[in-house]
């Protein structure tokens, strides 16, 4: 099975996190099983797997409620600032974090400007989710210092039958197929990668 990267795709040497879900896990997750089986069924067998890598910038941020000050690291994608959003305990380093080289990872396409917006945007929905609407005050939420740029590595299943091909997308560090933002932005890189 082959990797997904064009050919004129140079080797870039990346520091991603560390994945939790091997080549093999993957293939059994995407070929196996039941979910396998309906995978399978719906979008044609299994044809190939890559994997591929996403940027993702880790802020600092903090949240004020009256006296009260919560500081959380956040991780946010830099392709399209829509992916799920990722959490962190401390800083991201050491063992959780890999070099590798790949021709599979996609750049990163917003500007800063836009991703901190984004990333205040969608800190903004949680809390009103969590809290209502007087949970959130202006000023409340302070995207502060970048504390890492790293990468998230992926698994994409190619399927398909004839000249048709879909794809499925697993999360490598989260262990869980994504969803259809996940597979836009692959669809994406794809076609703007040819």
């Amino acid at each position: 099975m082959t990797p997904a990267a064009p050919a004129s795709s140079p080797a870039t040497e990346i520091h991603a996190l560390r994945p939790a879900v091997t080549r093999d896990d993957a293939l059994r997750t995407f070929g196996g099983g039941l979910m396998g089986t309906a995978r399978s069924l719906a979008l044609g067998p299994l044809r190939s797997i890559a994997d591929l890598y996403v940027p993702l910038d880790v802020f600092r941020v903090r949240v004020t409620r009256g006296a009260r000050r919560e500081t959380e690291l956040l991780g946010i994608d830099r392709v399209t600032g829509a992916l799920d959003l990722y959490r962190f305990d401390d800083e991201p380093g050491g063992d959780a974090v890999v070099t590798v080289t790949t021709r599979n990872a996609i750049g990163r396409a917003l500007p800063d400007a836009i991703v901190r917006d984004r990333l205040q945007t969608r800190v903004a929905r949680m809390l009103f989710q969590r809290r209502g609407f007087f949970g959130v005050r202006a000023g409340a939420i302070a995207i502060e210092a970048r504390v890492a740029e790293l990468y998230v590595p992926y698994w994409v299943g190619f399927f398909g039958r004839g000249d048709e091909a879909r794809i499925a997308v697993i999360d490598a560090v989260r262990r869980r197929v994504e969803g259809p933002k996940a597979r836009r932005l692959v669809y994406r890189w794809l076609m703007e990668s040819r």
